[in-house]
Order: C-alpha cells, then structure tokens, then sequence
C-alpha cells in the first residue's frame, strides 16, 4: 500500500498501482502459455509465437524503422527465392511481418503522436490504386484480377510504410544502401551460377539465371539489374572514400556485365541509354561522354560472340530469324495494337488488371501478354487507368523538379539527398524506356522510387523552408503549400 496526495492535497491510499497490473496480466499470460503447451502440435507453438509477436509490436512502436528495415530486406531480396527451405514454413511471415509493422505504425500515429501527413504522390498512388480496383468490375477472369489487384496493394503498402517510416535522411540511406545492395547481390549470384554451368539455354544463347528454384525470366532480370545502376553509381558519388567509391563501382561493373550474361537485347539496349543519361547529366559532360563511350566499346569487345550477334540482332525484321528478334519485336507492337482494341471493348475500366493475356487467349490468341508500357495501361486500366497514371506522372516530376530547384535557388553543394534525386530521376527515365519493351506497369520500382521521392521532397521542404512562407504562390511543394520561385522574391 502506497500513501500519496489527492488534487485537493490530502493523503490518500494507493492499492493498486500500475505495476501490481503488470505482473498480474503476466501471470495470467504464464498460466495460459502453460496451458497451450499442453495441445497437440503444431497449436503448442503459438505461445511463442504470440511472445514474439509482442516483443516485436513493442520494438516497432519504440524503434518502428527496424521493422521496416525488416521487411523490406525481405521484399527486395525474396528468402523463398534464395533459400527454398523458406518457402515450406508453414507460417507467411512475411504478411505477419507487414501487418506488425503497420500496428506499430498505427500505434505510434495514435499514442505517440506520430504526424501523419498526406503528400501529392500519396494522391496520385491512391487515384492509380482505385483505378486498378475499378477495372475488375469489368475483368474476364476475376481471380486474376483479383491476385495481380493484391500483389499491387501489396506495392502499395511498402510505399506506405516507406514514406511514414525513413523521413530522416539516415533511415532514408539506410533503405537505399539496402536496395543497391540487393541488386547487386542479384548481380553477382547470378554470374557465379552462370560461370558455375547453371542457366538456360533460349533462343540460341546461354542466358544468366537468378538464384532459387523459380528463378526469375532473364528479361526481368536484366531490368532489375538496370533500376539498381543508378543509385549504385550516385552512392559512389555521394561518398568521398576512395574504398566506397571503389567497392559501388565494382558492383556497377558486375551488374552491367551480367546483363550481358542474359541476353536480353532490351537489357542491352537498355544499359546502354542509362550509361548515356549518366555521363549526359555529368557537369563535365564532354569528358564524361567520351569515358562512357570508352566504356561501352571495352565491353561490346570484351562481349562474347553469341551476345554480340544477339544484340545485331535488334534490327532484324524477319520472323524466321535463329534468335526470334522479328518475331519478339512484332509481339511488342501486336501488344500495343492489341491493347487499344481492348480498351474499344470497355473504355472506361478496361478489361481488368492483370488480364491481358487472359483476354488475348479468350479472343482466339495465345496468353502472350503486351509486352509494353501503354498497351498494358489502356487495355487492363482503360480511360480512368490512363488518367490516373499520367498523374502519379505528373506529381513525380514536379516532385524532382521541386528538389532540383530548392537546391538550385539556395545555391547548396550536391550531397546524398541531391544525388539520390538524380539517380531516382534516371530511374524514371529508365522505367519509361523498358516500357518500349516490357509491360511493367505494376512493377514495383515505379512506387518504391516515388516512396523514395517523397520522404526526399519533405526532408528538402523541411531544410530550405522550416515553415509555410507567406506572400503569392507560383509553385506547389509537395505537402502542397505554396512557394515562392527562385528570382521571384521581394
């Protein structure tokens, strides 16, 4: 019994305190774990599991970026995929992963009195992610409308927790260094299985594979390893020691050669425009130009035959050519052909996400998807799709342009941020031009580089800004307060 002082400062008597309440309820906790051992497998494990549960709830409303980190260390580099074993747990936890982390978020937003801000892109993904629900209201196959719908929600989620989550500029390196890592460990895993004597031989070549039993399509691969050359190369601008430096290069260097490895010519095609883009956007640009150009003409010599002749092949026309360049370059433009008169049969929701290739073989074709950016778009999205993503567009290069400009008109020095820009910014560009090739429309680079974009956006408002200015607007920030333009100051 404890004697304290009421509000009017008499004694009163304290019987139950706080702590007696939490010994209490861990009794009870003990008695009941006891009791749940005593059931049969696997039921007598999910006391443990609940503990765990606990314990990590708890560690993600105190330290909610290691959740974070957690799961996206799981997201990037796929366990299942690298070590099988993982795909037999019984448990899926990594939903169980996610669903801790948002409760520690909610909790933190909720009793720590987290802010909770909205910002332009968080729009654009939402009108993106209502379009793509809309569209199954007029999908032929609805399961597969629905499971691509939640794998994109699942994107979307990650976007969330992302941008709630790394809004400091150490918790925002801290996710990219692990997102370049995980590309070039994709990189390098699959050269040593191709130089191993593991990788599947198509369309006449040897072509790289990525590590685990279902491995990913080369194509895919090559693009992947594409998205991860920029912040590669930025974070060796970003860092003065020579070792870093050396240590990202090297690792750019093995992605770029594995891309031969699957010879995938849009891979190729591909590496070749980001190296340009990055020597275009050097301050010495002439210099920088000429060591790209000397870059690509080692490689293309260094180049194997077979991938020499694989990459020639990107002009030929023929559909009866040894490495199916016509026929492939045909499929790409049938797929844009193709996706237009899809959005004719329902213009408004299209014909349902992910139901492309459903559509096509139920039509009296094969299940051969659209191989491109726009035909994939207006087919499955139809008119709302369309409009929705010309504005996650729109806000992510108003976003880019918003950074670029604060640094511009402040006349600070490039640092991580800035340079994390830039890379986000080829990223985008890179993304545009596999669309010429591939229908990633719903891959996830698009919306984890917007994650990115945005906790980079808020960081650079809250650093040159501190505040809402005042006076007349001529530019939207991010969070959507106004600011005044460079040169346009009283």
């Amino acid at each position: 019994m404890e004697v304290t002082r009421d509000s009017s400062g008499r004694h009163t008597r304290v019987y139950l305190k706080a702590a007696h309440l939490y010994f209490a309820g861990f009794f009870v906790f003990m008695v009941i774990s006891a009791l749940m051992l005593a059931l049969p497998s696997p039921y007598h494990w999910l006391p443990f599991i609940l503990v765990a549960g606990l314990l990590f709830v708890a560690a993600a409303v105190k330290f909610p970026f290691a959740g974070l980190f957690a799961y996206l260390l799981i997201f990037f580099l796929n366990p299942n995929e690298l070590f099988p074993i993982m795909s037999r747990i019984p448990l899926p936890y990594e939903k169980i992963i996610a669903v801790l982390v948002i409760t520690g978020l909610a909790i933190n937003i909720a009793f720590v009195k987290k802010r909770f801000e909205l910002f332009h892109l968080d729009y654009a993904f939402l009108a993106l992610l209502a379009a793509a629900f809309v569209s199954i209201l007029g999908a032929s196959d609805l399961q597969t409308a629905w499971d691509q719908f939640f794998k994109f929600f699942r994107i979307f989620l990650v976007y969330v927790l992302l941008v709630r989550i790394a809004d400091t500029p150490g918790k925002l390196k801290a996710v990219i260094v692990l997102y370049a890592l995980s590309v070039a460990f994709l990189a390098i895993s699959s050269a040593v299985l191709y130089y191993s004597g593991e990788f599947e031989f198509k369309q006449g070549i040897q072509r790289a594979r990525s590590l685990g039993e279902d491995y990913v399509d080369p194509n895919t691969m090559s693009n992947s390893l594409i998205m991860g050359i920029p912040f590669l190369f930025y974070l060796a601008k970003a860092h003065k020691s020579f070792l870093l430096k050396l240590l990202m290069l090297s690792m750019l260097g093995c992605c770029l050669w594995t891309i031969i490895l699957t010879g995938s010519r849009g891979g190729m095609v591909g590496a070749l425009v980001l190296m340009l883009l990055i020597g275009w956007h050097s301050r010495h640009r002439i210099r920088a130009m000429a060591a790209v150009l000397a870059v690509v003409a080692v490689v293309a010599a260094a180049m194997p035959e077979q991938y020499q002749e694989r990459f020639l092949t990107i002009l030929t026309v023929g559909q009866e050519d040894e490495y199916g360049a016509g026929a492939s370059a045909y499929g790409r433009i049938n797929g844009l052909i193709l996706g237009f008169q899809f959005l004719l049969h329902n213009p408004l929701t299209g014909i349902g996400i992910g139901n492309f290739g459903w559509h096509h073989r139920a039509s009296g074709g094969d299940w051969t998807d659209a191989h491109n950016l726009v035909g994939k778009l207006v087919g499955e999205l139809g008119l709302l799709g369309v409009i929705a993503f010309t504005f996650f567009l729109v806000r992510f290069v108003q976003n880019i342009k918003y950074v670029r400009w604060k640094y511009l008109e402040s006349d600070s020095p490039p640092d991580f941020i800035f340079y994390t820009t830039e890379a986000v910014k080829l990223g985008l560009i890179m993304l545009l031009v596999q669309g010429l090739f591939s229908h990633n429309l719903y891959r996830f680079n698009w919306y984890v580089f917007a994650g990115f974009l945005a906790v980079i956006a808020n960081l650079v408002k809250i650093r040159f800004e501190g505040r809402k200015p005042a006076g007349e607007t001529a530019v939207e920030t991010p969070t959507g307060e106004a600011s005044l333009p460079a040169g346009q100051h009283d």
